[in-house]
């Protein structure tokens, strides 16, 4: 099980951010949220875009690896629309501006687990 502390934890909720398995590291959806389970800034979909990042990037930390790693992201985007599709992408180059770039998975859903969320992302990391 991985938890930093760095992210908001999740272990009294029945689930850890992320496993390892063999040379894949598999993270749980990572949402807006700051280590206190609280939404940062003024509570936009660019800043949950942001936050999301930073959260799967500290996981990657934990584990001595970073961005690079990352073999493939999904993400999960509440009213999905070209203007949130711009700023995915956006996100996309700015984390991954060489070039590796990971495979990507984009679905427009209803809602998530909180009203509040508007973007979840899971990652997939080779971590050998």
């Amino acid at each position: 099980m991985i938890n930093p502390n760095a992210v908001y934890q999740t272990t009294a909720l029945g689930y850890s951010q992320a496993i390892v398995h063999g040379d894949l590291l598999f993270s749980s959806g990572m949402v807006g949220w700051d280590i206190h389970h609280e939404l940062i800034d003024n509570k936009g979909f660019t800043d949950q875009v942001n936050q999301s990042f930073f959260n799967l990037n500290q996981i990657l930390k934990s584990e001595n690896h970073d961005m690079e790693s990352i073999i493939h992201l999904r993400f999960y985007v509440v009213d999905l629309n070209e203007t949130k599709r711009s700023i995915i992408g956006l996100f996309l180059k700015k984390y991954f501006p060489n070039k590796h770039k990971p495979a990507t998975t984009l679905l427009g859903v209803e809602s998530l687990a909180r009203k509040e969320l508007l973007v979840e992302i899971e990652m997939i990391a080779k971590i050998t």
